[in-house]
């Protein structure tokens, strides 16, 4: 499931569930 960044605001692929593509922030950190 796509999720959004909430520091970028960046919506990321499913594919890429850790790690924000554009801006790197770790989605458990929010």
């Amino acid at each position: 499931m796509s999720w959004k960044c909430q520091k970028c605001g960046h919506t990321n692929p499913p594919t890429r569930d850790v790690y924000c593509d554009q801006c790197g922030t770790k989605r458990k950190d929010w």
